[in-house]
């Protein structure tokens, strides 16, 4: 158990540096752009072929070994019918998922009871900021 015990320390220590961070933050992007390709039914050669670039290009930059400029990331949102938001929170928040109901009701994941909102255009989900 030992060597379990230093590598949670190890990756505790790690999670606070701006390396590790991009670095989950790339595996979020590109998660959520694999998410959105699979509900839209668009595969890795029509995206090429609408950002005018080759497959293998795609494939590099989906895989995380390339790196994924902010301009790069809104042309995606583009040709996936999407917004690109980019929020700054302070350290001390995390980021939340919420998921938005039919019902105009956003529940997050830990929550038992719906929160009232006004406004729903579909099941998407959103995120937001809440203090830990």
């Amino acid at each position: 158990m030992q060597a379990q015990e230093w590598f949670n320390s190890q990756v505790k220590e790690l999670e606070n540096t701006p390396a590790f961070q991009a670095e989950a933050l790339q595996i979020k992007v590109t998660e959520k752009i694999l998410e959105l390709l699979q509900s839209r039914k668009i595969n890795k050669t029509v995206l090429a072929e609408k950002l005018s670039c080759s497959k293998p290009y795609i494939t590099k930059l989906l895989n995380g070994g390339e790196n994924l400029t902010i301009k790069k990331m809104v042309e995606i949102a583009f040709v996936l019918g999407c917004n690109l938001d980019i929020d700054f929170f302070p350290k001390e928040y995390k980021s939340q998922k919420f998921v938005l109901l039919q019902s105009n009701q956003i529940q997050p994941d830990n929550y038992n009871e719906p929160v009232e909102i006004n406004e729903a255009e579909d099941d998407e989900c959103c995120n937001f900021a809440h203090a830990v």
